[in-house]
């Protein structure tokens, strides 16, 4: 048997090294919810609906052994956990909301529309940081020494994938636990379940194709990577003239006079009320003049809501109008206290277990209440997860 990397020393598991499904665009997704505060880890959990932001435990497991993030505390009396982003994921992470990507991507996607994806976005060079991620991982070494890359001469390793999958998972299996794999004769297999993880990878990053039944692991890219490190993003700055032109000079100016976070105390009164009636406005024209919730039209009723508490907020993220609802002063209430929140995925409305039944009928609320699908942004998806956040930890507490 060949000689793998040692990991009792290393803070992870076999499990952490070959798990899934894992898929690319999946990982990406939960990148961006551990970066909100919004991923949490249920050993063994197989839905990946994220409910109550339980993601796939086999997907976070993967995560963890690419080192892209790490469990944090038990929650009280559960067997779930807190995650956080490592260095590595904060980087990825980084990337993603720079370029306002949000957790959209299709988990089934090919690594070929996840990398199309991204240049659409102008954010390629998250493969540059993923590859530089991956490189350092056990599982990528361990790879290396599986096809003993070292003795082979042709440019390209090929070997039939169903195969590989089974090779690979028995040998790593038995080095690190000891036991045997026994291969399952038809039908799915744990290797044929946990390793197209690592391929979806290795494809991603252009270190490997399939076709025909058969992996192509390219030599070159193993030994000497693809990552450049002179890439540049395109950044050609071709902005259309909106009519949110005029609010943004607005804005800078305020930006400039009570500094970005918007908290200088020169002259409050006028600080708030510019920002605050450019907010309204933008809430306004995006979807109508009247209650998002309920539809009430009274304009002395209706309230410009943040969704991420104004007082957190800097002075662009207060006149975001994506960082905001149009609801009634009493939803506004709700709202803001932590009663109600919005689903970030389906716009659904979560109900606190604080609101008996009696208050919801007098606060004219019900389960089916939902956000309008054409309000459900990536942009505002981004606020409602750090919303749901609050609204989870509120009914943590009480």
């Amino acid at each position: 048997m060949k000689k793998y990397i040692e990991i009792d020393n290393q803070n992870i598991e076999f499990k952490n090294l070959l798990s899934g499904p894992a898929q690319i665009g999946r990982i990406l997704n939960y990148i961006i919810y551990a970066g909100e505060g919004m991923l949490r880890h249920r050993p063994g959990n197989r839905n990946d609906s994220m409910e109550n932001n339980i993601g796939s435990a086999w997907c976070i497991e993967f995560m963890i052994g690419l080192g892209l993030i790490e469990l944090t505390s038990k929650i009280n009396h559960t067997n779930i956990y807190n995650t956080r982003l490592t260095n590595s994921g904060v980087k990825i992470y980084n990337i993603l909301t720079d370029n306002a990507i949000g957790p959209e991507l299709n988990y089934n996607s090919s690594p070929e529309k996840v990398l199309d994806y991204l240049k659409s976005k102008n954010a390629l060079n998250i493969v540059n940081v993923f590859e530089a991620v991956f490189r350092n991982t056990i599982i990528f070494k361990d790879l290396c020494i599986f096809l003993d890359l070292e003795h082979v001469e042709n440019d390209e390793i090929i070997l039939k994938k169903a195969e590989f999958m089974e090779d690979i998972f028995g040998e790593l299996c038995e080095f690190y636990t000891h036991t045997s794999y026994i291969r399952n004769g038809n039908g799915a297999s744990t290797a044929g379940n946990r390793v197209p993880s690592l391929i979806q990878l290795l494809c991603f990053l252009k270190y490997a194709y399939v076709k025909n039944g058969k992996i192509h692991f390219i030599k070159e890219a193993l030994i000497h990577g693809i990552f450049d490190e002179n890439y540049k993003l395109d950044i050609s700055d071709k902005r259309l003239i909106s009519e949110y032109e005029k609010e943004e000079k607005i804005i800078e100016n305020l930006s400039k006079k009570f500094g970005i976070a918007g908290n200088r105390v020169v002259n409050e009164s006028v600080r708030l009320s510019q920002t605050q009636l450019i907010f309204k406005e933008r809430l306004k024209r995006e979807y109508g003049s009247h209650c998002w919730l309920c539809g009430i039209e009274n304009e002395t009723l209706l309230v410009a809501s943040h969704i991420q508490d104004a007082a957190l907020s800097n002075i662009y993220e207060k006149a975001d109008n994506n960082n905001g609802l149009l609801l009634c002063a009493q939803h506004d209430k709700l709202f803001d206290s932590g009663l109600i929140s919005f689903d970030f995925q389906t716009g659904k409305i979560m109900i606190s277990k604080l609101l008996s039944d009696s208050d919801r009928k007098l606060t004219n609320i019900d389960a089916h209440m939902k956000l309008d699908d054409q309000l459900m942004n990536d942009g505002r998806k981004r606020y409602l997860m750090w919303h749901n956040n609050k609204f989870l930890s509120f009914e943590n507490n009480n």
